[in-house]
């Protein structure tokens, strides 16, 4: 049974944070558009709340979030252009520049506790935080993969700016072009601010750590403060210009291969592989 995004990801204020949960580790908080629009409605509730100032996002189980569910793209293209052009403007491009916009747009310090790995549009979101912390006690576990090639698709959420800014370009180049791993060693200090070192792998217990170290760190803080801050930040850079037209160039340079029917090939090719699998482990 297909389930609802309330019933996969919460909000909830708790004094100046407002946390955003993905609560879906069966699914290993896989994210269907309908889920990546819930979440930038918690995102607005947040941004309206006068006394929220900061956003927190947080998961549970292995992954933060294995990124797009390949189970809701739909694979019955009607073989008329025209149509499938009307069909992707509503269901591709107006949706994901939608989703990347309300984050790039976000006014409070949006923070990312990265449990375990994201993948493609979420690994693209925990980029545009301002503060990631991880919970991979030996560097190994945690990774950032943007497998848009993979996909038949090209660069999200602004990845053609925040992950050069990052790592740098001819890193990001790799990353992008051949869909490859970001670990944990190309992370720390350019994308990771903080590790923290949890050996039992209790997510629980790194949120909650999170937390408290977060309400420590706030002691004696003029919150309006820090606010104008990210915004002095940004404008000193031209930083939301500069993502906004990343992102438009993106969604509208994809947008011809989900007419022609590419990334929903791919992503049939993935769930009969899912499906083949499961069917494998009952025999």
């Amino acid at each position: 049974m297909t389930m609802k995004p309330e019933d996969k990801i919460s909000g909830s204020v708790d004094g100046c944070f407002y946390v955003i949960k993905f609560n879906c580790p069966q699914t290993l908080n896989a994210m269907s558009y309908d889920d990546f629009l819930y979440t930038t409605r918690l995102l607005d509730r947040a941004e309206r709340d006068p006394n929220v100032y900061f956003t927190v996002l947080q998961s549970s189980g292995k992954y933060f979030s294995s990124g797009a569910d390949f189970r809701s793209v739909p694979n019955n293209p009607s073989g008329d252009e025209g149509t499938e052009l009307t069909r992707w403007l509503e269901n591709f491009l107006a949706k994901n520049q939608y989703i990347t916009s309300s984050f790039i747009k976000h006014s409070k310090v949006l923070i990312a506790c990265l449990n375990g790995p994201a993948i493609g549009l979420s690994a693209a979101i925990v980029l545009l935080c301002d503060l990631v912390y991880s919970m991979d006690a030996r560097g190994t576990k945690n990774f950032l993969q943007f497998p848009f090639s993979q996909l038949g698709l090209s660069c999200e959420g602004a990845t053609s700016v925040t992950l050069p800014q990052k790592i740098g370009r001819n890193a990001a180049s790799t990353k992008l072009f051949f869909g490859e791993r970001l670990y944990f060693a190309d992370m720390l200090h350019s994308v990771i601010n903080r590790d923290y070192a949890l050996d039992d792998g209790d997510v629980d217990k790194f949120n909650t750590q999170v937390m408290q170290d977060l309400r420590a760190k706030i002691r004696g803080l003029y919150l309006p403060a820090v606010l104008q801050m990210k915004d002095v930040l940004r404008a000193s850079n031209d930083t939301v210009s500069k993502l906004e037209l990343a992102n438009s160039k993106e969604v509208h340079g994809a947008l011809p291969y989900w007419v022609d029917g590419e990334p929903q090939r791919r992503f049939a090719r993935l769930r009969d592989a899912k499906l083949a699998a499961r069917g494998r482990s009952k025999i």
